[in-house]
């Protein structure tokens, strides 16, 4: 008897086991608990801090701070990638001195490029560019000359068209732009050990995202997941780091009647906002596709001015997230950060210009 009970007590706990985790319910979580922890998690990613490991004469390789320190070096572009992340970009205009890049446990002697671009984080705390390309114009000269300048990123691969060469290490890449036997440019691009994790950062989002929202299939439209919108449905797609903005030429399988034009914004392959216009006449014949939006999470507004008809489609919560953004976008601190650190630079005897 005692052997029966002990061999029937391991087979009730691995049942009762297995109908606990195969029975295990997946979180419940409301849509102003999940836009808060989107909005958490945002902020979280600013209160990150990274110590900057690509250095230019002892500055942080910023393209913005290097056109305020350095005769001869103007500041060209600041594109806004997201709210925490600019990319700035600088350009030589007399290339007289050499420059030191000090990335980790490396130095290396370069000439000076005719363009700097940057990548820069910027969290509420602290910049750091993650991501540095110089950019020469190559003369004409041969591979050879410009390899023994860049020694230390030897040529491994090519295109097939013999257009352009490539090399790289381990925290390096260089791109050697052809014309038969001469060099036209050259792009060589420093990563910092932290670029990982910054770009990681958002990746939490996208997880809790992913966890803790449920698909919503509207109609033959899909929020709330990622969305490969079918290509036949495509005109015109332009992407731009987090978002792709998307002309339609069509929006549905099922109804045959033609739009006369429309337009989708993703973020992160997520549903945000569009919008669908149609002569007066085709949308009586398919104003069904209401029905498709008839859904607490989604806006759903149709306007007509004479024979037009405007449709307009956004998800709540992905707006809000995206407002957010947004606003984080506008009152960035990065140029405070910027003036603090050229402050500092001045005082402890950089140069400027």
């Amino acid at each position: 008897m005692k052997k029966v009970l002990f061999a029937v007590v391991p087979i009730i706990c691995i049942a009762a086991l297995l109908f606990f985790f195969l029975n295990k319910k997946e979180p419940i979580v409301t849509e102003d608990e999940l836009k808060k922890l989107a909005l958490e998690v945002t902020r979280q990613r600013l209160e990150s801090s990274f110590i900057p490991d690509i250095l230019i004469d002892d500055l942080p390789a910023s393209a913005w701070l290097l056109s305020h320190m350095i005769e001869n070096c103007e500041f060209r572009a600041d594109i806004r990638l997201s709210y925490d992340i600019a990319l700035e970009v600088s350009e030589f205009t007399n290339k007289e001195e050499d420059l030191t890049v000090f990335i980790r446990n490396k130095i290396y002697e370069l000439p000076c490029p005719d363009v700097v671009v940057s990548k820069v984080y910027y969290s509420f705390y602290s910049m750091c560019p993650y991501e540095v390309a110089f950019l020469y114009n190559g003369e004409d000269k041969s591979l050879v000359e410009w390899a023994k300048i860049f020694k230390d990123v030897a040529v491994v691969a090519g295109s097939p068209d013999g257009r352009e060469l490539y090399g790289a290490s381990e925290d390096s890449r260089i791109v050697y732009r052809m014309d038969e036997e001469k060099v036209k440019e050259i792009e060589i691009t420093f990563f910092s050990s932290a670029k990982g994790q910054i770009e990681s950062l958002k990746k939490s989002l996208l997880d809790d995202l992913r966890l803790f929202s449920r698909k919503v299939d509207a109609g033959e439209w899909v929020l709330r997941s990622h969305w490969n919108i079918p290509n036949s449905w495509i005109e015109e797609q332009t992407n731009f780091e987090d978002y792709s903005r998307i002309y339609l030429k069509d929006y549905s399988f099922s109804f045959s009647v033609p739009i006369l034009k429309g337009e989708v914004v993703l973020w992160n392959g997520y549903f945000v906002e569009g919008i669908l216009y149609f002569t007066y006449d085709n949308w009586k014949k398919v104003s069904g596709i209401k029905s498709w939006f008839d859904i607490p999470e989604v806006s759903f507004t149709e306007s007509r001015d004479g024979e037009l008809m405007k449709i307009e489609i956004s998800d709540k919560l992905l707006k809000d997230i995206f407002s957010y953004i947004q606003q984080l976008i506008n009152s960035s601190n990065c140029d405070i950060l910027r003036k603090t650190i050229l402050e500092r630079s001045n005082d402890n005897g950089q140069r400027e210009s």
